[in-house]
């Protein structure tokens, strides 16, 4: 019988944990839910340890601020079950969520993938991903290395998303590849993890059903000042550099990175700089890894590629030219 460990990191989430909590309670399947409390300032621990005096199934744990990854680090150690699942505390799922999965999981795979939906402010943009019903086998070290690629190559569809808590992991791989979340990475943290689970994955699951709400705020990470984000993008593409060989991929495609430059690139932030500003920032740019890493991965459009080398070879006034017309393109 199939039993499952949720783990759900918590920081300050007094206002959002009690509908994530309610959601979660009402699955009646073998499940403990894992609450890391990530040394919280507000009323979260009181609401949590409220429905945890009458629910046996709630754990709840106390440490001090080091982030989401230590905290889900924390939860991975904490777990007694055989099937692993993430929820962040702002965010929440459909009633019975975790019992249809578990009713109708296939004992090969050891990845179950769900569709989701954002939820901004009022407004809902129900299933992002527009999966199937379906079984994925990878069976070869080939055919995982290709599905790989397919995950960082944004073009490819379906896609299974890159976070985790779309997802049900098997504990006995993670525990028995020792796969950790890197504690110094806060942007592609999620990504990485994946990107080692699949590695010793030979089948996984999809689903059509869209059980999750992301709950998208402006103060998240993502949403965050732009201008602080090029080490971390500069971090994130070492560590995806440094898989290559790991994962056995010898044409490496990663419209991943290429999508979060551009994101930099089309910010408020960066419109908002003068000319000689903009000239500047993409120097900052060409002084990351982050150039180097994108001019020698394959599947990015030329489009992107052509600013890419400019920016590389310091052609800073004509990448600007290039961007902005672009733009203007865009809006006819």
């Amino acid at each position: 019988m199939n039993s499952l460990s949720v783990i759900i990191p918590v920081y300050n989430n007094e206002h959002t944990i009690e509908k994530c909590i309610t959601s979660l309670i009402s699955n009646t399947s073998d499940i403990e839910f894992i609450f890391i409390d990530d040394g919280s300032t507000d009323n979260s621990s009181y609401i949590i340890k409220k429905y945890q005096s009458n629910y046996s199934n709630i754990r709840y744990f106390y440490k001090a601020n080091s982030g989401v990854s230590d905290s889900r680090n924390l939860g991975l150690e904490k777990a007694k079950n055989r099937l692993i699942a993430f929820v962040d505390g702002d965010d929440f799922l459909e009633k019975y969520t975790y019992d249809n999965i578990l009713d109708n999981w296939n004992e090969r795979c050891s990845l179950f993938v769900f569709d989701y939906s954002i939820k901004s402010g009022n407004s809902i943009n129900k299933s992002v991903l527009n999966l199937t019903n379906s079984e994925i086998f990878l069976q070869s070290e080939n055919e995982k290395s290709e599905y790989i690629n397919s995950l960082l190559n944004l073009n490819k569809v379906p896609h299974i998303g890159h976070s985790i808590w779309n997802k049900i992991f098997q504990r006995e791989i993670i525990v028995k590849y020792n796969i950790k979340f890197n504690k110094s990475i806060i942007i592609g943290e999620d990504l990485l993890f994946l990107l080692h689970y699949l590695k010793h994955t030979d089948c996984l699951m999809t689903t059509i059903s869209a059980y999750y709400y992301y709950v998208r705020h402006d103060s998240s990470v993502m949403n965050s000042s732009t201008k602080d984000f090029l080490p971390l993008y500069d971090k994130l593409s070492n560590e995806i550099g440094a898989l290559r060989n790991y994962l056995n991929i010898a044409n490496f495609k990663c419209n991943y990175l290429s999508n979060m430059v551009f994101y930099v690139l089309n910010s408020k932030y960066y419109k908002n700089l003068s000319l000689g500003e903009k000239a500047k920032y993409l120097s900052s740019i060409r002084e990351t890894n982050i150039i180097n890493s994108l001019d020698n991965y394959e599947g990015i459009s030329l489009k992107r590629k052509v600013i890419i080398k400019l920016i590389k070879y310091n052609m800073n006034y004509i990448a600007i030219f290039i961007i902005e017309l672009n733009d203007i393109i865009r809006k006819i």
